[in-house]
């Protein structure tokens, strides 16, 4: 069954998603799983961590799948992997482990990973599941991020210009802008302190700062 936006009634490309598990057998289980869950999903597999990073660094995904118990590594390593690459940080990730650890949960969700599953209770819903609330999650970080980014500038700016107006600040502003002036050759050494004053008094007032 095609994903289709409930919005514009156009049907949404396949997911694509990636499965990092080094048996065989749970990488067919998985994938048999995955064709059965009505959702569109273009699958690609890698075995191993190193092979994980090849992957991602010529596509992008949408959902990957993370095995905890790996040949060489885990699955966190994995998922830092992940979280620090420059085209698939954003990738929605579940983790699946062959064990319920309690601890290895709680570091894949405060790493990040948008769900966690074993594969004793592994079923075609629970999966399905998981996969639907790891894409709706990541689709949400995303939608937040910039949001976050522009809320964390304007406190900065705020404290900025809090620093600016004290008396204190602006005196030293004041001294450290005569003394950049004067080693470019700036003709500003010969302004009054009220002039430089009112120069940063205007400064903060326009409430420019980039970073």
């Amino acid at each position: 069954m095609p994903i289709q936006d409930s919005n514009a009634g156009e049907v949404m490309p396949p997911i694509k998603a990636l499965l990092l598990d080094d048996s065989a057998f749970d990488r067919n289980r998985i994938r048999r799983m995955t064709e059965k869950s009505d959702i569109p999903m273009m699958i690609e597999e890698v075995p191993t961590i190193a092979a994980l990073s090849q992957v991602m660094d010529r596509d992008v995904f949408d959902l990957i799948m993370i095995d905890y118990q790996l040949a060489e590594g885990d699955g966190l390593e994995a998922l830092d992997l992940i979280q620090n690459h420059a085209t698939n940080r954003g990738a929605a990730t579940i983790m699946i482990s062959g064990q319920e650890h309690m601890e290895v949960a709680v570091s894949a969700f405060r790493n990040g990973c948008h769900d966690f599953i074993t594969k004793d209770e592994l079923t075609l819903p629970m999966l399905r599941d998981a996969m639907q609330s790891a894409l709706q999650n990541a689709s949400i970080a995303m939608l937040r991020g910039p949001q976050i980014a522009q809320e964390i500038q304007k406190q900065v700016q705020q404290a900025m210009r809090s620093t600016l107006e004290s008396g204190v600040m602006q005196s030293a502003l004041t001294e450290g802008l005569r003394q950049a002036a004067d080693r470019i050759g700036l003709e500003v050494a010969g302004k009054g302190t009220e002039e430089m004053d009112a120069f940063l008094t205007e400064f903060v007032a326009d409430d420019r700062f980039y970073f």
